[in-house]
């Protein structure tokens, strides 16, 4: 039985009893009652996101300027994006361009993520990853 069907069980036996004080307070409880178990209910949202931010945090390695993810069979995925992951815990996957770029769409940065030339240079309008 739950701490409101406790509460409402409560409520109506007091009402026979037609004591004023008794129900007001018991409509007090009843709303404190509510009220922890909808912050009960966000507490453990809140601690599920931070479970699996810190199983991401535990499986990014960061090499050549972006975070890339290992998984339990050693499989790499990436590259994340630095920026975004350090700022604001966002996993973030970069647009991989021309000859070992990748390029955020979140923050727009761009890294060079392995040994290559140098990018081609941004043309405003133009999408530098797709090449047009």
């Amino acid at each position: 039985m739950s701490v409101i069907e406790t509460t409402k069980e409560l409520m109506a036996l007091v009402q026979k009893l037609d004591n004023v004080d008794l129900i007001k307070k018991l409509v007090d409880l009843a709303e404190q009652c509510r009220d922890l178990v909808l912050e009960n209910g966000a507490l453990k949202e809140r601690v599920g996101t931070l479970e699996q931010a810190l199983a991401t945090q535990q499986t990014l390695q960061y090499r050549n300027n972006a975070y890339w993810l290992t998984d339990k069979d050693d499989e790499q995925s990436g590259p994340f994006c630095s920026t975004c992951w350090d700022a604001k815990r966002l996993t973030i996957r970069m647009v991989r361009g021309i000859k070992g770029y990748g390029h955020c769409n979140n923050c727009d940065k761009t890294v060079q993520y392995g040994e290559t030339d140098p990018p081609p240079a941004r043309v405003p309008g133009r999408n530098w990853v797709r090449g047009y």
